[in-house]
């Protein structure tokens, strides 16, 4: 097997993803462009059709370099200058040069062509000569670093050396900071200079990532670099290093440093109206606006996206131009995920809400199915907060754009998708008519647990968010039963099997039922389809008349309406007697 000496990998985000990282539950259920600053990828996403950013930290002639050997920019062509070159002590390549190509054509023998064999990373770093790097015009010094280039993506066998193989990569690198230097220290064209420091911040990305040990020195050199080239007259330069800079910043705020948040926002609108603003402007203040919308803050994100639309429609380059047309629909999904969280932290943007995701239905094609997830991503996160009117409207919805699609699947699908929703929602004021069998075969006695408020937990040995959820409502039962809370089980495992080995290694201080159907188990269970589910771990909160008063009223929820039911019933009672009483904090 072969491998290759630094490879290449890509992060990739989407509007959608983000919206259902941001607002996705856990639980258990039967053109947007990559950003380049390293932001930790959001976990449970889901992904549409990516397309490319530029970053300021990948130099636009070469191949990407990483700051990680697991995490690289995606690659990018250079663009030929917009502005007349501007001579000064610092030089940006016009980006034609490109990693020398092996001939990929040998002999033909017995009417086949042969294969030619293709040097491994030592025997393309021994004809490079690495001892010393040469002198030339800053054209002939970005080849050599072009070349330098094709050293990292040469292939090398599995039983190679790491010690020597890492040992070289820093040899390599190391000539990429001498070669830049060369360049710098000529008089030459901007874009000549630019190029040559892209350059020399990818060797710092590979140092980094060869000596970790030095990564702290190494990452506070570079910086004092930026800071200092930050400040140069050449604009060309000077941008990409406040790019570089924001990026850096970005990363931190990203991180948890949320008192950057306003110089973040004030650096990107400065980026998008920088003189001779090109892709690595927009890829930077793209990125801000994903980050910004994640930690939301979607007005501002919104406004940034708007912002690069108005300044580069009118761009002497086509491909922004069609960048920034593009922006439409990221605009519109922001503007949905603003309205969504503002309507689940209190203030009622419901309305705006279910306008922007018909104006996003009404944008794509049938095929897109994007708008269809996000709706229903939304629908479950207003059950989860108990928006349950704009949960049913988000519902209806869904019926009214997908019941009759040309996909009978995707028709059928979101018909009983709905038809469940519709269910759980309608659970609230009404009995619940808990029925099934005890583990030992008998039938189960609802009327027993009248006069308690109980949580009935729909769950299975499989689902693994189930299991994270018992130590919770564990607690919560320890702390209040003696206040007249109670628990039942309604396990939906398929066979019988799976729940006697579950129990045969734990035991739960509640009753357990299952189906009393036995052609009719597991999410297929009479009470389960009367309640609507489709997706578990489920929670249904019935007050002491079996009444529903909550459905799913999961983690920290959960205690804080038992406290507050349990609070209110107690005083109630101390009214009645004259004497002051309190809800129970143990057993």
């Amino acid at each position: 097997m072969r491998q290759h000496f630094y490879s290449t990998a890509r992060y990739t985000f989407s509007i959608l993803a983000l919206c259902t990282a941001t607002l996705a539950l856990s639980g258990c259920g039967g053109e947007s462009d990559t950003p380049d600053v390293s932001i930790p990828v959001v976990p449970n996403v889901e992904s549409v059709p990516p397309t490319d950013a530029t970053s300021a930290t990948n130099p636009t002639s070469v191949s990407p370099v990483a700051i990680n050997p697991a995490a690289t920019s995606p690659e990018t062509e250079s663009q030929a200058p917009t502005q007349p070159p501007v001579v000064s002590s610092f030089t940006q390549g016009g980006g034609q040069l490109s990693p020398v190509q092996a001939n990929t054509f040998g002999p033909v023998a017995n009417q086949l062509p042969e294969v030619p064999k293709v040097p491994t990373v030592f025997e393309v770093a021994v004809s490079m000569k690495l001892e010393t790097v040469p002198d030339g015009t800053p054209e002939e010094l970005l080849q050599y670093m072009n070349d330098l280039e094709g050293i990292f993506t040469a292939p090398y066998s599995d039983d190679v050396d790491q010690d020597e193989l890492v040992g070289l990569g820093i040899v390599v690198s190391n000539n990429m900071l001498v070669a830049s230097d060369k360049v710098l220290n000529q008089q030459s064209t901007s874009e000549f200079h630019r190029d040559a420091v892209q350059f020399k911040f990818a060797a710092y990305d590979k140092l980094i990532s060869f000596q970790p040990e030095k990564s702290e020195l190494i990452e506070a050199e570079r910086m004092k670099i930026a800071q200092q080239l930050s400040t140069v007259k050449d604009p060309l330069v000077s941008i990409f290093a406040r790019i570089f800079l924001f990026e850096m910043m970005l990363h931190d705020y990203s991180q948890g440093k949320t008192d950057l948040f306003q110089p973040v926002y004030e650096d990107a609108k400065a980026i998008v109206a920088a003189p001779y603003a090109d892709q690595t402007n927009f890829g930077a203040v793209q990125n801000a606006a994903r980050v910004f919308v994640q930690l939301g803050h979607a007005t501002e994100a919104v406004e940034l996206l708007q912002l690069l639309k108005t300044t580069f429609s009118k761009h002497e380059k086509k491909e922004l131009v069609e960048r920034a047309a593009g922006l439409d629909n990221a605009i519109l999904q922001y503007k949905i995920v603003g309205s969504m969280m503002a309507t689940m932290n209190g203030e009622d943007q419901s309305e705006l809400l279910l306008t922007s995701l018909q104006q996003l239905v009404d944008s794509v094609s049938k095929e897109d199915l994007d708008p269809l997830q996000m709706i229903q991503t939304i629908e479950r996160q207003m059950e989860a907060y108990n928006k349950l009117d704009l949960a049913k409207k988000l519902s209806q919805l869904l019926l009214d754009n997908y019941q009759d699609h040309p996909n009978p699947q995707v028709a059928e699908s979101v018909k009983i998708s709905a038809e469940y929703a519709l269910k759980r929602l309608s659970l609230i004021g009404k009995p619940l008519p808990l029925t099934g069998k005890n583990l030992d075969g008998s039938s189960f006695n609802w009327d027993a647990y009248r006069g308690k408020y109980v949580l009935v937990d729909f769950w299975a040995t499989w689902c693994g968010p189930c299991l994270e959820e018992i130590p919770n409502i564990e607690r919560n039962l320890f702390q209040y039963r003696q206040a007249g809370f109670a628990v039942v089980g309604v396990n939906l495992d398929e066979t019988r099997q799976s729940l006697d080995q579950f129990f045969t290694q734990r035991t739960l201080p509640w009753s357990t039922i299952t189906s009393d159907d036995e052609n009719a188990v597991g999410m297929n269970t009479p009470i389960a389809v009367h309640c609507g589910v489709d997706a578990i771990p489920f929670l249904v909160l019935v007050d002491p008349k079996g009444i529903v008063i909550e459905i799913n009223p999961r983690g920290e929820r959960l205690g804080e309406v038992l406290q507050s039911m349990l609070s209110v019933d107690a005083q109630d009672k101390a009214n009645l007697q004259g004497t002051p009483t309190a809800v129970p904090a143990g057993q």
